[in-house]
């Protein structure tokens, strides 16, 4: 006898508690779709439309500046490790003389 109403008992504070989520959320709903309605659309079309939910809201970018190479290390030493130019820098010697072009080997 007493288990059967211990059970009824139960029952009622889970419908208690079930009424309540649902009054929660329908309340939460209807929040969501205010916020919606009340956007206006303006002749833009998307740029105008707020954001929803905090979440969907991050925080502009900034742009990072460079490291600069030149004002970091001496620019003799950075050409003289660099692939490109270390090789033709020790290889071939590039002379204008007289507005002509040699080659000279080392």
């Amino acid at each position: 006898m007493w288990r059967c109403k211990w059970a009824e008992l139960k029952m009622k504070e889970l419908q208690l508690q079930e009424a309540k989520y649902n009054r929660e959320i329908s309340e939460h709903n209807r929040k969501r779709h205010r916020e919606f309605d009340q956007a206006s659309l303006d002749e833009s079309g998307s740029k105008s439309l707020p954001f929803i939910h905090p979440r969907h809201r991050k925080k502009a970018m900034k742009r990072r500046k460079r490291k600069r190479v030149e004002h970091g290390t001496d620019i003799a030493t950075h050409m003289s490790t660099h692939n490109l130019f270390s090789y033709f820098g020790t290889t071939f010697f590039l002379i204008l003389l007289n507005g002509h072009c040699c080659f000279w080997l080392p």
